[in-house]
């Protein structure tokens, strides 16, 4: 049977809703050929379903079965220069094949070069295929013959269609097969309609299209091979039909469980390069998996190409990847995607970060720092770009510090980035270290790599430790090449020294002792073979657990995660499912809010007042360190001067008057804000220092190993160095208390307790 022959050809040809059995079936025209909701049916031991010539070939909603007692094939022949999609379609073979290289769904053969046939939103169920038969095949002899997927396809068979790795190449996603061995029955015969079964061991491989979606270049069907229209605004089944048969006993499936995405770890993984887009992954509280997590909140939508950082601020999930789609992908992504750090559901997604008078990109992405509630660092192959985190857009860059070469990728990258006070420190794979005004958005001055004789070491990363100083790693060169040097530094934010700390492989360092200490040997895991994947390494700041990623060896699908108590070397593990997810980093859910301490109080000044606040505020799921404290307008700018420095509060009266205004701090942890007022009393000075507002007195002063306060109050009574900082506490009742001074050292001292302060000497 023929529509157009090689005497009669037509322009266009389209054929809808017939059903050929037993027959081959050539399309033959000159523009295009529309196939939609056929039937191809044979039970012959050999049946050539359709033979095709023409540029552009599209079969929607179409069903090929092969039922044949023998060797039951149906064959597709692309034509020369042509184009061949499969939309919503079925594939369904369960008889012995026929000659080696006559695949039951496609065989491209030598004769008809320059071929493209691409799958999309189908079933193709082979359970009989073997590498001598497979179910997709292509005989290449120089010819260009180009199998590709744009996913949601659900493939039960085996593949030949060159390098799988190259190009021409087959490019589907692995987890999306259903092993060829399965004996269940998966295609069911029902009042004449062939329906997926439903049953749990398909329920992984069983893709959903999701709702909304569109795909460039395709055009889905209209209505299922059974004749219902097809609601695209909700989720729908892959292939021909929309009709789920369910097996004895199952019910119908139910939607999509909640996840609670506060209880549990991220894992951002950059994914199978040059197959699809990246993907983001869950690890509940439980220990289960939820894979994909925003593409599973965001039906239609995607991550862009090579995620490679996600950072949550202020309620808000920030992932940054290099590029806005992977090139074996089928849905454009985003450059920065920014989602509710809660839901997951995307609110805002960028596909550029910089662009050239041309529109072409001058920037990939590379990281992200909220800086304050209101905006945020987008560190990038070319520098920081600002981001206005109100308006949700990117508003330039901050100048000098971007590479000078947007065309080289990899000559002036920003890697990690932290704030710490007034500060930005952010790591430059050339320049060295950046230190930003965060106030202004300036550059402040940059501190070189190391030179370690002949050799210009570069900056791999940036972290904080609880004690507020920041940690540098030390790469081997500025080249990017991945090698590290057995050192790492130790700088204090605020006068910007550094001391080198000797790090061996696999070591800690004790912040508090310095000394260096194994944290866990994967020889004795497991096999002794696996190993950690990149960056895929974090310490839980509520448990101090680390969650390490780890991966068998390049070039195969074997990952899995593990979670270390650091204390008692106890391990856990979590097994995932066989993919190339190449983790980039964990990523910890901030649940808590700053909360001020209840020491922070109102406060009497008679002169210069420091008040330090490290030890005021707190959060449950960040380091303290990093909380940012400023001061807020609306205190009285003509009684007091105000500033915060070295995460002290410093407080000068500009007259003298015995007044009083109210000051606002701000604390923000990870993005979160929370205020203090306190009330500022200036009086008049009489002694110096010292303010009795209550009566205290406090002898011997000098002082050696104690002192005596007298006072007619209960309280707390508080000894604090010049810096601000709280060095020794002790309640007092009214009379006499004797205190223990012999851990301080000698010095000057301020002593509070309640509105009094006087200044103590040891």
């Amino acid at each position: 049977m023929g529509f157009g022959t090689s005497s009669v050809v037509l322009n266009t040809v389209v054929v809808e809703n017939l059903h050929f059995k037993n027959a081959g079936v050539g399309f033959y025209a000159t523009t295009s050929v529309q196939v939609r909701n056929c039937l191809f049916e044979s039970n012959l031991t050999v049946s050539k379903l359709i033979l095709l010539s023409g540029p552009s070939v599209v079969f929607e909603g179409c069903a090929f079965l092969a039922l044949g007692g023998g060797a039951g094939v149906h064959s597709v022949r692309p034509g020369e220069n042509s184009t061949t999609q499969f939309v919503s379609c079925t594939f369904f073979n369960t008889a012995v094949h026929g000659t080696a290289k006559n695949g039951s769904v496609i065989n491209a053969a030598a004769y008809t070069p320059n071929v493209n046939v691409v799958f999309t939103n189908s079933i193709l169920l082979d359970p009989n295929a073997t590498s001598a038969k497979p179910s997709i095949t292509t005989v290449t002899t120089g010819e260009t013959i180009n199998f590709t997927s744009n996913d949601y396809n659900v493939i039960q068979g085996l593949v030949n269609a060159g390098d799988y790795d190259a190009n021409p190449a087959w490019k589907q996603p692995t987890d999306y097969y259903i092993d060829p061995a399965l004996t269940e029955d998966i295609l069911t015969l029902e009042d004449g309609i062939y329906k997926i079964t439903y049953a749990a061991g398909l329920g992984k491989a069983y893709k959903h299209l999701p709702a909304n979606i569109v795909i460039s270049g395709v055009q889905f069907p209209e209505k299922d091979f059974a004749g219902n229209t097809i609601n695209y605004a909700k989720a729908t089944h892959s292939g021909a039909w929309q009709a789920v048969y369910l097996a004895p006993g199952e019910s119908e499936p139910v939607e999509l469980e909640p996840v609670d995405y506060t209880d549990g770890v991220f894992f951002v993984n950059e994914d199978w390069f040059g197959h699809q887009n990246s993907s983001v992954n869950f690890l509940t509280s439980g220990g289960d998996w939820v894979y994909n997590v925003y593409r599973r909140e965001n039906p239609g939508k995607e991550l862009g190409c090579t995620t490679q950082y996600g950072t949550i601020y202020g309620g808000k999930f920030y992932l940054v990847s290099k590029q806005a789609k992977d090139g074996g992908a089928s849905i454009p992504g985003s450059r920065l995607a920014v989602a509710d750090a809660t839901t997951l559901v995307s609110e805002k997604e960028f596909e550029y970060i910089g662009q050239n008078e041309n529109g072409a990109s001058i920037a990939d992405g590379r990281s992200f720092l909220g800086v304050d509630e209101h905006k945020g660092y987008i560190g990038s192959s070319n520098g920081i770009w600002l981001y206005d985190a109100d308006a949700m857009e990117i508003t330039g860059q901050l100048q000098a510090t971007g590479s000078g070469n947007a065309g080289n990728l990899y000559s002036g990258q920003i890697g990690t980035m932290l704030r710490v006070g007034d500060r930005v420190f952010a790591v430059h794979q050339n320049k060295g270290l950046l230190v930003i005004d965060a106030q202004t958005d300036t550059l402040q001055r940059v501190i070189a790599a190391p030179l370690d004789g002949n050799s210009q070491r570069g900056l791999g990363s940036i972290v904080q430790s609880k004690d507020g100083n920041l940690w540098l790693s030390i790469a081997a060169n500025t080249g990017g090449g991945g090698g590290t040097a057995n050192y790492i530094l130790k700088l204090n934010p605020c006068t910007l020294d550094t001391t080198r700390v000797a790090l061996p492989a696999g070591y800690a360092v004790d912040i508090d002792g310095g000394q260096t200490e194994e944290v866990y040997d994967l020889a004795g895991y497991d096999d002794g073979s696996w190993g950690i994947y990149g960056a895929g390494f974090r310490v839980d700041p509520v448990t101090d657990n680390l969650y390490v990623s780890l991966f068998k060896a390049f070039g195969n699908p074997y990952y899995r995660t593990i979670k270390i108590n650091p204390h008692t070397k106890a391990v856990e593990t979590y097994l995932m499912d066989d993919h190339y997810w190449f983790p980039a980093l964990p990523v910890f859910p901030d649940n808590a809010a700053p909360e001020v301490a209840s020491t922070l109080t109102d406060v009497t000044v008679t002169g210069e007042t420091r008040l330090y606040l490290g030890d005021k505020v707190s959060d449950a799921d960040n380091l303290d360190a990093a909380i940012v404290k400023s001061i807020l307008p609306g205190y009285d700018a003509t009684l007091i001067s105000v500033r915060v420095w070295r995460d002290s509060l410093i407080i000068t009266p500009l007259r003298e008057a015995e007044e009083e205004t109210t000051l606002t701090l701000a604390f923000n942890s990870n993005g979160k804000v929370v205020t203090k007022d306190l009330v500022v009393t200036v009086q008049t000075a009489t002694t110096g220092i010292h303010t009795a507002t209550e009566a205290i007195r406090v002898y011997p002063n000098p002082f050696a190993d104690y002192i005596v306060i007298n006072t007619t109050t209960e309280g707390q009574a508080v000894i604090y160095d010049l810096s601000g900082k709280a060095v020794l506490s002790a309640t007092v009742k009214a009379g006499n208390n004797r205190i223990n001074t012999s851990s301080l050292l000698q010095g000057v001292y301020l002593l509070r307790q309640g509105l009094n302060t006087v200044k103590i000497v040891k």
